[in-house]
């Protein structure tokens, strides 16, 4: 079920033309997408308020309605390390200034929270120029909320369904596109 969820979302994303890693479903568990060099991020967009962003920002009802598409970078991190040094909590919420990130608890109220690290971008994004991460920000933005907007419009079609917040995680093709790849 999930496979097949997942090649009709990939598909779906191909048929609004989103640049996906996805290619084909090949068998009932496995599809076929092309290699990726991904990026360590967790790219999050949200409609309603629920889960982490609650606890981030309290005085917010539950199932808020955000107007407008929130968008949210968490660093992908594994046991609570970063390039082998400990951080307080795994995918912590990103907010970036210039050219790093600040990194945050994303289970702690926001207001008055102190940054636990700061990471330069290119340890996120290799070597690039500022305006060429800019660019790929930017990038990574627009197909969060493409994205988005396409699964909240086929869950609605589809009728009694709500998309409450979605995430995709991103990577570069062989091309150097920035693509979908989960």
């Amino acid at each position: 079920v999930s496979n097949r969820t997942t090649s009709n979302v990939f598909q779906l994303f191909r048929d609004v033309h989103l640049p996906v890693a996805f290619r084909q479903q090949l068998s009932e568990d496995s599809f076929l997408a092309e290699r990726t060099s991904q990026y360590l991020l967790e790219v999050v967009t949200r409609r309603l308020g629920a889960g982490s962003i609650i606890e981030r920002h309290p005085y917010l009802p539950k199932l808020h309605i955000f107007d407008r598409l929130v968008f949210e970078l968490f660093l992908k991190t594994t046991g609570k390390k970063w390039r082998g040094e400990a951080i307080p909590v795994d995918d912590p919420l990103m907010k970036i200034e210039g050219n790093v990130a600040h990194l945050f608890d994303p289970h702690k109220p926001i207001h008055g929270q102190k940054s636990f690290h700061t990471i330069p971008l290119s340890d996120i994004f290799g070597e690039m120029h500022q305006d060429a991460i800019e660019k790929t920000l930017a990038t990574i933005e627009n197909l969060a909320r493409r994205s988005f907007l396409t699964l909240e419009r086929a869950y609605t079609l589809a009728g009694n369904f709500e998309l409450v917040d979605k995430k995709i995680e991103v990577g570069v093709n062989a091309k150097g596109e920035v693509v979908i790849s989960d």
